[in-house]
């Protein structure tokens, strides 16, 4: 029968897992929104990625930028590296 200890105990197990696997899916949705294309580029550290956002605002922008504004911002191998990754 449905109210019996034992279904009730399956279907509590059954809830419980759901609920972890759905918590689980929403943290990793979450980081990937949250992680921005200039993380997947190795020699781009966080204070390079803050000087690029600070002054050109979008991904977009950055890799429209001329590359001797990209070189005096962040030196002339980032900006090698990013024009390389971004075109």
């Amino acid at each position: 029968p449905k109210s019996s200890p034992v279904i009730k105990l399956l279907q509590r197990i059954r809830d419980e897992s759901h609920r972890f696997a759905v918590s689980y899916h929403t943290q990793l949705k979450v980081k990937s929104q949250r992680q921005s294309v200039l993380d997947n580029i190795s020699g781009i550290g966080p204070v390079s990625k803050s000087k690029l956002l600070k002054k050109y605002g979008t991904i977009d922008n950055i890799s429209k930028a001329d590359f001797i504004d990209l070189k005096t911002l962040v030196g002339f191998r980032r900006a090698n590296i990013i024009k390389g990754n971004l075109n």
